[in-house]
Protein backbone atom coordinates (compact mmCIF):
# COMPACT_ATOMS: atom_id res chain seq x y z
CA UNK A 1 0.00 0.00 0.00
CA UNK A 2 1.36 3.38 -1.02
CA UNK A 3 1.49 6.56 1.00
CA UNK A 4 -1.94 7.69 -0.28
CA UNK A 5 -3.44 4.42 0.91
CA UNK A 6 -1.85 4.67 4.34
CA UNK A 7 -3.08 8.24 4.82
CA UNK A 8 -6.57 7.26 3.64
CA UNK A 9 -6.78 4.38 6.12
CA UNK A 10 -5.53 6.62 8.92
CA UNK A 11 -8.19 9.24 8.08
CA UNK A 12 -10.91 6.56 8.08
CA UNK A 13 -9.71 5.12 11.40
CA UNK A 14 -9.67 8.57 13.00
CA UNK A 15 -13.11 9.51 11.66
CA UNK A 16 -14.91 6.35 12.71
CA UNK A 17 -12.79 5.48 15.75
CA UNK A 18 -11.94 2.01 14.49
CA UNK A 19 -8.79 0.04 13.62
CA UNK A 20 -8.15 -1.51 10.21
CA UNK A 21 -5.35 -4.08 10.03
CA UNK A 22 -2.75 -3.99 7.26
CA UNK A 23 -4.05 -7.31 5.96
CA UNK A 24 -7.61 -5.96 5.71
CA UNK A 25 -6.46 -2.67 4.20
CA UNK A 26 -4.54 -4.47 1.45
CA UNK A 27 -7.66 -6.32 0.32
CA UNK A 28 -9.92 -3.25 0.20
CA UNK A 29 -9.55 -2.14 -3.41
CA UNK A 30 -12.76 -0.13 -3.89
CA UNK A 31 -14.63 2.49 -1.80
CA UNK A 32 -17.56 0.07 -1.53
CA UNK A 33 -15.36 -2.60 0.05
CA UNK A 34 -13.93 -0.01 2.47
CA UNK A 35 -17.45 1.11 3.39
CA UNK A 36 -18.52 -2.48 4.06
CA UNK A 37 -15.42 -3.03 6.20
CA UNK A 38 -16.22 0.01 8.33
CA UNK A 39 -19.88 -0.98 8.54
CA UNK A 40 -18.85 -4.38 9.86
CA UNK A 41 -16.92 -2.75 12.70
CA UNK A 42 -19.65 -0.31 13.72
CA UNK A 43 -23.09 -0.71 15.23
CA UNK A 44 -25.56 -0.11 12.40
CA UNK A 45 -29.07 1.25 12.76
CA UNK A 46 -32.00 -0.45 11.07
CA UNK A 47 -32.85 2.81 9.32
CA UNK A 48 -31.07 6.00 8.38
CA UNK A 49 -30.43 8.24 11.36
CA UNK A 50 -28.78 11.60 11.82
CA UNK A 51 -25.46 10.78 13.45
CA UNK A 52 -24.56 14.45 13.90
CA UNK A 53 -27.74 15.15 15.81
CA UNK A 54 -27.28 12.18 18.11
CA UNK A 55 -23.65 13.11 18.66
CA UNK A 56 -24.66 16.65 19.63
CA UNK A 57 -27.21 15.30 22.11
CA UNK A 58 -24.48 13.18 23.71
CA UNK A 59 -22.22 16.23 24.01
CA UNK A 60 -24.99 18.37 25.44
CA UNK A 61 -25.85 15.79 28.09
CA UNK A 62 -22.16 15.47 28.97
CA UNK A 63 -21.77 19.25 29.33
CA UNK A 64 -24.95 19.52 31.40
CA UNK A 65 -23.79 16.75 33.74
CA UNK A 66 -20.20 18.02 34.03
CA UNK A 67 -20.78 21.77 34.28
CA UNK A 68 -24.33 21.97 35.67
CA UNK A 69 -25.57 23.83 32.59
CA UNK A 70 -29.17 24.16 31.45
CA UNK A 71 -30.24 22.60 28.16
CA UNK A 72 -30.70 25.99 26.47
CA UNK A 73 -27.17 27.00 27.43
CA UNK A 74 -25.61 24.35 25.19
CA UNK A 75 -26.10 24.89 21.47
CA UNK A 76 -23.99 24.10 18.43
CA UNK A 77 -22.69 27.68 18.47
CA UNK A 78 -21.84 27.81 22.18
CA UNK A 79 -18.15 28.86 22.48
CA UNK A 80 -16.12 26.12 24.16
CA UNK A 81 -14.04 28.72 25.98
CA UNK A 82 -17.16 29.74 27.94
CA UNK A 83 -17.87 26.13 28.91
CA UNK A 84 -14.53 24.68 29.94
CA UNK A 85 -12.84 25.93 33.12
CA UNK A 86 -9.57 27.82 33.07
CA UNK A 87 -8.08 25.53 35.71
CA UNK A 88 -7.79 21.75 35.46
CA UNK A 89 -9.03 21.35 31.90
CA UNK A 90 -7.09 18.11 31.41
CA UNK A 91 -9.18 16.08 33.84
CA UNK A 92 -12.41 17.65 32.55
CA UNK A 93 -11.42 16.94 28.94
CA UNK A 94 -10.97 13.26 29.78
CA UNK A 95 -14.26 13.07 31.67
CA UNK A 96 -16.19 14.58 28.76
CA UNK A 97 -14.67 11.98 26.43
CA UNK A 98 -15.65 9.20 28.85
CA UNK A 99 -19.20 10.52 29.22
CA UNK A 100 -19.60 10.68 25.45
CA UNK A 101 -17.83 7.31 25.09
CA UNK A 102 -15.97 8.63 22.06
CA UNK A 103 -13.41 6.36 20.46
CA UNK A 104 -11.79 9.27 18.62
CA UNK A 105 -11.04 12.44 20.59
CA UNK A 106 -8.74 15.42 19.91
CA UNK A 107 -5.71 16.11 22.07
CA UNK A 108 -5.28 19.35 23.96
CA UNK A 109 -2.72 21.86 22.71
CA UNK A 110 0.23 23.64 24.20
CA UNK A 111 -0.05 27.39 24.89
CA UNK A 112 0.44 29.56 21.81
CA UNK A 113 3.67 31.04 23.17
CA UNK A 114 5.09 27.56 23.69
CA UNK A 115 4.18 26.43 20.17
CA UNK A 116 5.92 29.55 18.85
CA UNK A 117 8.96 28.70 20.96
CA UNK A 118 9.10 25.19 19.52
CA UNK A 119 9.17 26.56 15.99
CA UNK A 120 11.86 29.00 17.06
CA UNK A 121 14.01 26.01 18.03
CA UNK A 122 13.59 24.56 14.57
CA UNK A 123 14.57 27.80 12.86
CA UNK A 124 17.43 28.17 15.33
CA UNK A 125 18.84 24.86 14.16
CA UNK A 126 18.46 25.91 10.54
CA UNK A 127 20.15 29.23 11.27
CA UNK A 128 22.94 27.35 13.01
CA UNK A 129 23.59 25.37 9.85
CA UNK A 130 23.74 28.60 7.82
CA UNK A 131 26.03 30.23 10.37
CA UNK A 132 28.33 27.22 10.29
CA UNK A 133 28.60 27.42 6.52
CA UNK A 134 29.38 31.14 6.59
CA UNK A 135 32.01 30.52 9.28
CA UNK A 136 33.66 27.79 7.23
CA UNK A 137 33.55 30.00 4.12
CA UNK A 138 35.05 32.93 6.00
CA UNK A 139 37.89 30.73 7.26
CA UNK A 140 38.69 29.56 3.72
CA UNK A 141 37.54 25.97 4.29
CA UNK A 142 34.42 26.11 2.13
CA UNK A 143 35.52 22.91 0.39
CA UNK A 144 34.80 21.02 3.63
CA UNK A 145 31.11 21.95 3.98
CA UNK A 146 29.06 22.97 0.95
CA UNK A 147 25.86 25.03 1.27
CA UNK A 148 23.55 22.03 0.55
CA UNK A 149 25.31 19.99 3.22
CA UNK A 150 25.04 22.85 5.71
CA UNK A 151 21.34 23.21 4.91
CA UNK A 152 20.73 19.52 5.49
CA UNK A 153 22.63 19.64 8.78
CA UNK A 154 20.57 22.67 9.84
CA UNK A 155 17.28 20.95 9.00
CA UNK A 156 18.30 17.78 10.85
CA UNK A 157 19.44 19.71 13.94
CA UNK A 158 16.32 21.88 13.90
CA UNK A 159 14.07 18.85 13.55
CA UNK A 160 15.81 17.02 16.40
CA UNK A 161 15.55 20.08 18.65
CA UNK A 162 11.86 20.44 17.79
CA UNK A 163 11.11 16.75 18.35
CA UNK A 164 12.96 16.70 21.68
CA UNK A 165 11.20 19.85 22.92
CA UNK A 166 7.83 18.54 21.66
CA UNK A 167 8.21 15.36 23.70
CA UNK A 168 9.55 17.25 26.71
CA UNK A 169 6.53 19.62 26.78
CA UNK A 170 3.76 17.03 26.53
CA UNK A 171 2.66 17.80 30.07
CA UNK A 172 1.92 21.37 28.99
CA UNK A 173 -0.93 20.32 26.69
CA UNK A 174 -3.56 22.15 28.71
CA UNK A 175 -5.26 24.43 26.16
CA UNK A 176 -8.16 23.95 23.78
CA UNK A 177 -6.90 23.50 20.20
CA UNK A 178 -7.40 26.62 18.09
CA UNK A 179 -9.47 24.63 15.59
CA UNK A 180 -12.04 23.84 18.30
CA UNK A 181 -13.95 27.06 18.90
CA UNK A 182 -17.56 25.97 19.32
CA UNK A 183 -19.51 22.91 20.41
CA UNK A 184 -20.18 22.02 16.76
CA UNK A 185 -16.43 21.46 16.30
CA UNK A 186 -16.58 18.51 18.70
CA UNK A 187 -19.58 16.83 17.05
CA UNK A 188 -17.47 14.94 14.50
CA UNK A 189 -15.49 13.36 17.37
CA UNK A 190 -18.63 12.50 19.34
CA UNK A 191 -19.91 10.67 16.26
CA UNK A 192 -17.31 7.97 16.99
CA UNK A 193 -19.17 7.10 20.20
CA UNK A 194 -20.40 3.56 20.73
CA UNK A 195 -23.76 5.16 21.54
CA UNK A 196 -24.16 6.65 18.08
CA UNK A 197 -25.64 4.24 15.58
CA UNK A 198 -24.49 4.46 11.99
CA UNK A 199 -26.33 3.43 8.85
CA UNK A 200 -24.50 2.22 5.78
CA UNK A 201 -25.82 5.28 3.96
CA UNK A 202 -24.31 7.55 6.59
CA UNK A 203 -20.97 5.76 6.39
CA UNK A 204 -21.03 5.97 2.59
CA UNK A 205 -21.68 9.73 2.64
CA UNK A 206 -18.86 10.39 5.08
CA UNK A 207 -16.53 8.00 3.22
CA UNK A 208 -17.12 9.82 -0.05
CA UNK A 209 -15.98 13.10 1.50
CA UNK A 210 -12.89 11.47 3.04
CA UNK A 211 -11.81 9.76 -0.20
CA UNK A 212 -12.30 12.88 -2.34
CA UNK A 213 -10.31 14.98 0.12
CA UNK A 214 -7.52 12.45 0.66
CA UNK A 215 -7.01 11.52 -2.99
CA UNK A 216 -7.70 14.98 -4.42
CA UNK A 217 -10.14 13.68 -7.04
CA UNK A 218 -13.23 15.26 -8.53
CA UNK A 219 -16.65 14.24 -7.28
CA UNK A 220 -17.56 12.98 -10.76
CA UNK A 221 -14.74 10.43 -10.56
CA UNK A 222 -16.05 8.84 -7.38
CA UNK A 223 -17.94 5.56 -7.56
CA UNK A 224 -18.26 2.89 -4.92
CA UNK A 225 -17.08 0.26 -7.42
CA UNK A 226 -14.13 2.33 -8.66
CA UNK A 227 -10.69 0.74 -8.19
CA UNK A 228 -8.52 2.85 -5.88
CA UNK A 229 -5.39 2.45 -8.03
CA UNK A 230 -6.69 1.90 -11.56
CA UNK A 231 -9.60 4.37 -11.49
CA UNK A 232 -8.84 6.85 -8.69
CA UNK A 233 -5.07 7.05 -9.12
CA UNK A 234 -4.16 6.17 -5.52
CA UNK A 235 -0.40 5.89 -5.13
Amino acid sequence: MGLDGVELVMAVEETFGISISDADAGSLVTPGMLIDCVAGKLKLADQAVCQSQRAFYLLRRAFMAEFGLMRQQVTLDTPLCTVFPLGDIVAVWIRIKEKVQARSWPSLSRPTWMQAGLWCLFWLGLAGGAAGWFLVTWSGLAWMVTWPVASIIGVVVGTLLYAFAWRLTRSFQVCLPSRLCRVRDLVMYAESSERVEWSREGIARRMKVIIIEQLGIKEAQYREDAHFIKDLGMG
